[in-house]
């Protein structure tokens, strides 16, 4: 994990004759993750899911879009996690002791995780700027991703330590957390202020108190979102207007201003260009039809697994050629799931992760309910926001937060030792 996790800071700041070796690396982790889950792999819930996840992918891929077995298996690394990554922390859930072992190293390795992107966002910070080469130990185009992490990260490390009889003493105690967030406003990632918002009202214990908890940190959590907007304009030179602006993202970043966007994917299909541009993400959505008109028959269950994983390993799809310049750029993980599986697979998808956050892989355990909250809206905003889901290693730390909703967090946390 730690080598997947820190590869594309290492191979382009570190010793960049490595970054050739990417790929490969990728998809070294990617067969660590199904061998591991094949030997693990015995629970009938684990089975059902992963007897539905093959069957329906494989039947979309080579039997509706008669795709080959090589563009499929490379497909399907989009989609492993939910095969096999379950079955793996399952294996320690098998015993009690091993479990606790195992969930106290994985949260020190997170708090650690934490630290060391500090190092890594400065450094790419200083010698870039502010922007998407900010990705932290994950390296270039992953500034989302490592701010998704570096919030879900310090949110579960800190809510185990929230004490709700002295909510506010508990976090003061820990405020090394919450300083850890400062990175994420060198990236120029937007979706860090929904994060940040999120992280605080979660944080409140769902009790009796949290009405009055809320009118005292509504007020607190406007100054921190104001203190990472400042954060965020002198990293990026923007200017503060934009940062309030709700017109400033829709046009910006969901939607294209007058259909401009829109207007320009049409320009060139209808003369078959290979130009690529970054459409904003919810125009994306608007462009779907487009697709579906001209290749119909597949909005149920899309045009096959693989369309996104080729260009290294195994060569670009004609499909994928086709349609570069909507398939290229930020890319909605529900967007992401539509093309390649449908509608269908949507449902399938999102009811996993439901199921995942809100039903127990341990009984007997009483929920924490504000993690649940977190993991369920941090899960929405990706499915709108990025594909960052499709990464097993980004699925297994979720997996890991959706099993501790469901234990009663005794251990000590690595802070405070």
């Amino acid at each position: 994990m730690w080598i997947r996790l820190t590869w594309g800071f290492i191979s382009e700041e570190l010793i960049p004759p490595l970054a050739d070796l990417s790929s490969y690396i990728n998809l070294l982790f990617d067969a660590v993750i199904v061998i591991l889950g094949l030997f693990t792999i015995s629970d009938k819930r684990d089975l059902i899911i992963g007897a539905v996840t093959l069957g329906f992918t494989a039947t979309v891929t080579l039997i509706f879009n008669g795709m080959d077995l090589l563009f499929y298996l490379n497909g399907m690394r989009d989609f492993i996690a939910y095969i096999f990554v379950l079955p793996i922390l399952r294996y320690f859930m098998l015993n009690e002791q091993r479990w606790r072992d195992f969930s106290l190293s994985f949260d020190k390795a997170l708090f650690i995780f934490l630290l060391v992107q500090v190092f890594c966002i400065v450094e790419q910070f200083i010698r870039y700027g502010a922007g998407d080469h900010v990705g932290g130990s994950l390296g270039n185009s992953h500034s989302g991703i490592i701010s998704t992490l570096i919030y879900a990260a310090s949110f579960y490390l800190m809510q185990k330590c929230v004490n709700p009889d002295n909510f506010l003493v508990s976090i003061a105690d820990n405020i090394i957390l919450i300083l850890l967030l400062i990175p994420s406003f060198l990236n120029e990632t937007k979706i860090s202020f929904f994060f940040l918002a999120m992280y605080f009202i979660f944080l409140i214990p769902i009790n009796r108190k949290i009405f009055i908890r809320l009118i005292f940190a509504v007020p607190a959590i406007l100054l921190l979102i104001w203190g990472g907007a400042t954060a965020y304009v002198v990293s990026t030179g923007g200017s503060m207007g934009d940062v309030f602006s709700i017109d400033y993202y829709i046009e910006g970043y969901l939607l294209a201003e007058d259909d401009e966007n829109e207007k320009y994917a049409k320009w060139i299909i209808d003369n078959d260009s290979d130009e690529v541009t970054d459409i904003p993400r919810f125009t994306k959505f608007i462009l779907l039809d487009e697709v579906f008109s001209e290749n119909p028959g597949h909005r149920l269950t899309g045009y096959g697994v693989g369309h996104f994983k080729g260009g290294t390993i195994v060569a670009d799809s004609d499909f994928f050629n086709d349609y570069k310049w909507l398939f290229s750029g930020t890319i909605p993980y529900a967007f992401h799931v539509i093309i390649q599986v449908g509608f269908i697979g949507l449902i399938l998808t999102l009811a996993f992760f439901l199921w995942l956050i809100l039903f127990p892989q341990l009984s007997g355990h009483k929920p924490n309910n504000n993690l649940q909250l977190y993991l369920f809206f941090s899960i929405l905003l990706l499915y709108l926001y990025t594909d960052s889901l499709r990464n097993a290693y980004l699925a297994f730390i979720f997996a890991y937060f959706a099993i501790q909703a469901w234990n009663p967090f005794s251990q000590a946390h690595p802070t405070r030792q």
